[in-house]
């Protein structure tokens, strides 16, 4: 699945993706759920899992309720932070993961 969050909105936004996110994760015979997007949180820390802003910190909790793990290490801004995210309910099909602000080729 796909996602792009425009970085202005607020909680309405949060329950809409959660609740898209939710349903996704619970779907019958879903082995292995990856989704990708620009998801515009821009002050979250992604090495400890932490943000001090509360919608973002909303977030980090709705991907752990939801047992998603965040697979790009790398900034994906010019400005330095990772706002392009692969979130997935396992890692073991995820491999050669390449992201940065430039295109790249692995």
């Amino acid at each position: 699945a796909t996602c792009y969050r425009v970085g202005t909105l607020g909680s309405e936004n949060l329950r809409e993706i959660s609740k898209a996110v939710s349903t996704l994760t619970r779907k019958r015979g879903v082995k292995q759920l990856i989704l990708i997007g620009d998801f515009n949180l821009p002050n979250i820390n992604w090495n400890d899992q932490t943000s001090n802003v509360a919608l973002e910190r909303d977030f980090l909790n709705m991907f752990a309720e939801n047992a998603l793990i965040q697979c790009i290490n790398t900034p994906t801004h010019r400005q330095g932070n990772t706002l392009d995210l692969l979130l997935t309910s396992t890692v073991r099909n995820i491999e050669n993961l390449c992201a940065g602000t430039e295109f790249c080729s692995c």
